[in-house]
């Protein structure tokens, strides 16, 4: 979320602090949270409180990206990585690079206020694909293991409700499968329209950027 209120800290920031709590919890599916938390910021938007543009990026890819730190982890843990449906999902993936440029668009441009932008990439990649790239760059085999999206977010439910509260690192969430093991293509056309935004680093070169950012922390640890 970005606006020249909400950074500034001055008094309409503070008038914003309502005492309004959003019933969020650990149990909670992450998207239900942030569709209440944009809710509430389109509200003060509206009542003049703060100028507001809200960003909603796809799944971000970076050296310190959790869609490769982690899965690079994961990599290293498992014998065998799970993947929803086969992995054929479309990955939805954005370069952070090219998030910044589109949020500097956004900043920048008059007509971004009192808006919501999607930011996807012109990437093609499934989820099999992108780990198939992330083991690559590791240098590990990567042996997959099939689970149906169904038996899946069972799974994940009772992590969410009954693992995930003891402050244990679990790899199986809701948000997750849900983020994985469906369609979730994001539609970029109004950042594409109104704010003149593209994809400017490349799948492959985003790669070749993660890949040389993962082995320079390598080096330094």
């Amino acid at each position: 979320m970005v606006g020249n209120k909400i950074f500034n800290g001055g008094p309409s920031y503070r008038a914003a602090q309502a005492p309004r709590a959003l019933p969020c919890g650990l149990a909670r599916l992450p998207s239900i949270c942030h569709s209440e938390t944009y809710q509430l910021v389109m509200d003060y938007h509206n009542r003049g409180i703060i100028r507001a543009t809200i960003i909603r990026p796809a799944n971000v890819i970076g050296p310190g990206s959790v869609w490769v730190a982690d899965f690079a982890d994961a990599l290293k843990r498992k014998s065998r990585f799970p993947v929803i449906d086969n992995g054929r999902h479309h990955a939805a993936l954005v370069y952070v690079e090219n998030l910044v440029d589109g949020i500097m668009l956004a900043l920048e441009k008059e007509i971004a206020h009192g808006k919501t932008y999607h930011f996807r990439d012109d990437y093609d990649e499934n989820w099999k694909t992108y780990i198939e790239d992330i083991a690559a760059i590791t240098e590990k085999k990567v042996n997959f293991s099939n689970v149906p999206f169904g038996l899946a977010w069972s799974m994940a439910t009772f992590v969410d409700t009954f693992i995930k509260p003891l402050g244990l690192k679990v790899d199986l969430t809701r948000h997750t499968v849900g983020l994985t093991g469906r369609a979730n293509d994001v539609d970029a056309s109004r950042a594409k329209e109104e704010l003149g935004w593209k994809t400017r680093v490349s799948y492959e070169t985003a790669m070749a950027k993660i890949a040389k950012g993962m082995q320079a922390s390598a080096a330094t640890n």
